[in-house]
């Protein structure tokens, strides 16, 4: 069994420390605002973590756009069909097939959840 050089198992903790302290931070910063369920904070932050800061800030300017832009068409619908199951699950049904075209078109588009 080849044992690992130290350098190369400092390497391989960077990105766990990173990914540790973003999720402590933010939930420090949920709890000092005062913000309900500040459960979600820590989870967001581990969510978005990506490898390099790059990377992360990519990510989360995409997540950002994609929430945005969910949040308006569901604003939209609800105030067009009001509380409808049906037109919930056809919005649903749109927007999957929506975002699997795009991950079609852009490789570049990853799905993760």
């Amino acid at each position: 069994m080849k044992k690992k050089s130290p350098v190369s198992f400092t390497n391989n903790l960077v990105h766990p420390v990173r990914t540790t302290i973003a999720a402590v931070v933010a939930l420090l910063l949920a709890r000092l605002l005062a913000l309900p369920e500040v459960y979600w904070a820590p989870i967001s932050a581990i969510v978005v973590m990506e490898s390099t800061l790059g990377a992360t800030l990519a990510l989360s300017w995409r997540r950002l756009i994609g929430t945005a832009l969910g949040s308006a068409t569901g604003a939209l619908l609800l105030g067009y069909f009001g509380p409808s199951l049906l037109a919930m699950q056809a919005a649903y049904l749109v927007s999957a097939f929506f975002v699997a075209f795009c991950a079609l078109k852009n490789p570049l588009i990853a799905l993760r959840g």
